[in-house]
């Protein structure tokens, strides 16, 4: 992940943290998107304050980047009606979308149907506050980076949801985390996974290694054995596979 662009010189793009990237072909300048609720800013629930960094009490803010006061970026704190009442899916980056979106929708679903699994809301916002701070202390201003999971934190946040649950009675005891064994380890090995992939292809093997596999686990090992395939490769030839349709995004 690259800072803001800095300038560019007749060969590079000199990024803020002095950093450079050579033999750019395109640059999409990618701007984002401002963080809007047209619908609840109508009626007032939702203030737009594009300068606000300090969370509030009584209405939901947001600053285009945060929408704030949030329980565990899901639950409104607003004053206004009860911690259950109101609730946001989804509003994470930096996160696979599918399994993260299932899990705070479970965490939704059962605090709906049984508020009182929710702490009072004074406790809730010092739990709030305290997150907060404690982004600060790893150098991360919350109000800038808003909803963004962190040092690769998604995987722990949606366990966190589940196990909350758990333990308050809110869903059955498992001896399983939420978030699979597999789903971890995968992050290592994505770059080997995809290069190793497509060199597969290239060779005409892909579909003698896909032979077999149906179940969860048979395609989990089968990552494994592809991503350790190429990793040993690459070692053995001292080279980086590169084919003519991989994009690099800074």
């Amino acid at each position: 992940m690259k800072p803001e662009i800095s300038h560019f010189t007749s060969d590079d793009v000199v990024f803020t943290d002095g950093s450079t990237a050579q033999d750019v072909n395109t640059i999409l300048l990618g701007t984002g998107y401002d963080l809007r609720v047209p619908f609840l800013e109508e009626s007032g629930e939702v203030i737009v304050n594009p300068g606000s960094n300090e969370t509030g009490r009584h209405r939901l803010t947001t600053n285009l980047r945060y929408l704030f006061p949030l329980h565990r970026h899901i639950f409104s704190l607003s004053a206004s009606y009860p911690t259950n009442a109101l609730a946001f899916i989804g509003l994470q980056i930096m996160v696979y979308n599918c399994p993260s979106d299932t899990a705070q929708s479970i965490y939704t679903a059962s605090i709906i149907a049984n508020g009182s699994l929710l702490a009072p809301r004074t406790e809730l916002l010092r739990e709030l506050a305290d997150d907060e701070e404690d982004l600060r202390r790893r150098g991360y201003d919350p109000y800038y980076i808003g909803h963004r999971m962190v040092d690769n934190s998604a995987f722990d946040y949606q366990d966190d949801l589940i196990e909350t649950l758990r333990s308050k009675g809110g869903l059955p005891e498992r001896n399983t985390s939420f978030v699979e064994a597999w789903r971890r380890d995968c992050v290592e090995y994505l770059g080997n996974l995809k290069r190793g992939w497509k060199r597969l292809e290239a060779l005409g093997q892909a579909q003698e290694w896909l032979e077999g596999v149906e179940s969860e686990e048979e395609w989990f090992d089968l990552m494994k054995r592809v991503s350790t395939w190429q990793r040993d490769w690459e070692t053995e030839h001292d080279q980086l596979v590169v084919f003519s349709d991989d994009t690099l995004i800074y």
